[in-house]
């Protein structure tokens, strides 16, 4: 778990080993955010577009590599 106050720092409860890896998501995330926010804010994807992506040919193939089937 980890949260974020203003003006003091980010806070994790969990093991010392695990939050550099937990400081690094929460700084990619506000990173990413924060320049989504500055390009017209985080979009995703509708229903169409998820299962174009889905049934894209290069997509099954990718799927099939990592289920571990060839």
């Amino acid at each position: 778990m980890a949260f974020l106050v203003k003006d003091v720092g980010l806070f994790v409860a969990g093991t010392e080993k695990i939050a550099p890896t937990v400081r690094d998501i929460v700084l990619y995330s506000i990173f990413i955010r924060n320049n989504a926010y500055r390009m017209g804010g985080i979009l995703t994807l509708n229903k169409r577009q998820e299962d174009f992506i889905n049934n894209w040919e290069s997509e099954a193939f990718r799927k099939k590599l990592a289920a571990g089937k060839s």
